[in-house]
């Protein structure tokens, strides 16, 4: 169905840094709740129907046990509990918007909107904007930074404790996924993703063939294929001139108006089930102008309207 205002939304809200180690990421959540999101959804006509607090397990005086996985306990603690609020707020018939937070959480989201379709047998797609490529490894990483993995964990590559997740994987095949807005990829990723069949879009292809045909491109490709989609949305797609406030600004990314562009297609897009919106860092923000971007992108998304 078309997102229309009638849409119940769940907002899911996870506090969570330990994926990049940028502790402002953690207060991306309280950012966006200062912006009255939840109001603002009801004078839109949206019954917000629950809204969900992660609990994220403190971290610390616990030492690192793998620097290639860093805080893996604790993100797979975290990720599990994202995925048993998203599965639960569509099977309440609820579309759920999930709030970070450092991008690992998507682990956890995608995960449990995968096992909802699943149980129904069918096919969940996705679509993944960032600056970044997320398909390290473990083996790839340099960092050991889990918010560096969370598309390859999604997609099958890496840890099982991240993989298996409800047992299964890969939570969305490759061939049924696109990456949007890449400027700053590893040498490692750029291998991985070249092996895989996620369809990529660069910001070069951006610029020359403009982000509604690249929309337009994606959602013929999956429409083949999946009966819903899931997108992940990390803030740092857009140029750090709009969105100041992410953990990892990179320029040269989207600009204001096609971020809402984005938006508003998907809102007349039918197979979006589930949003997740990530790596807002208030710490590097100026005035929750960021947050603020993402409420407006989160209303848009849902179906707000310029008349």
């Amino acid at each position: 169905m078309i997102i229309t205002k009638q849409t119940n939304v769940s907002l899911i809200y996870v506090p969570i840094h330990y994926g990049g180690g940028h502790s402002g990421a953690s207060l991306g959540p309280a950012a966006v709740k200062a912006t009255n999101l939840n109001k603002l959804l009801n004078f839109q006509g949206i019954t917000v129907v629950g809204e969900v607090d992660i609990e994220v397990p403190s971290v610390e005086d616990i030492n690192i046990k793998n620097p290639k996985l860093r805080y893996l306990d604790q993100i797979v603690q975290v990720c599990n509990s994202v995925a048993l609020a998203t599965q639960k707020a569509l099977e309440q018939g609820s579309f759920p918007v999930i709030i970070g937070g450092d991008h690992s959480f998507a682990i956890g989201s995608i995960a449990g909107a995968s096992n909802f379709y699943r149980k129904q047998n069918k096919e969940l797609g996705l679509i993944w904007f960032d600056a970044h490529g997320d398909m390290n490894t473990q083996e790839t990483s340099l960092s050991g930074n889990i918010h560096g993995m969370p598309l390859a964990k999604t997609v099958g590559f890496g840890d099982s404790n991240l993989t298996q997740i409800y047992g299964y994987k890969p939570k969305v095949k490759s061939e049924n996924t696109v990456l949007i807005g890449l400027r700053d990829v590893d040498e490692e990723e750029k291998k991985i993703i070249k092996k895989s069949e996620i369809i990529s879009y660069t910001m070069s292809d951006i610029d020359h063939i403009g982000i509604n045909e690249i929309l337009e491109k994606s959602v013929k490709a999956l429409n083949q294929n999946v009966e819903a989609i899931h997108v992940s949305f990390d803030l740092d797609v857009i140029d750090p001139q709009y969105a100041p406030g992410v953990s990892t600004p990179v320029d040269g990314g989207i600009n204001f108006r096609e971020s809402m562009q984005i938006m508003s297609y998907l809102a007349q897009y039918g197979k979006i089930c589930s949003l997740d919106i990530a790596e807002l860092n208030p710490l590097n923000d100026i005035k929750n102008k960021t947050g603020e971007l993402a409420c407006n992108l989160i209303l848009t998304c849902l179906g707000k309207n310029m008349l």
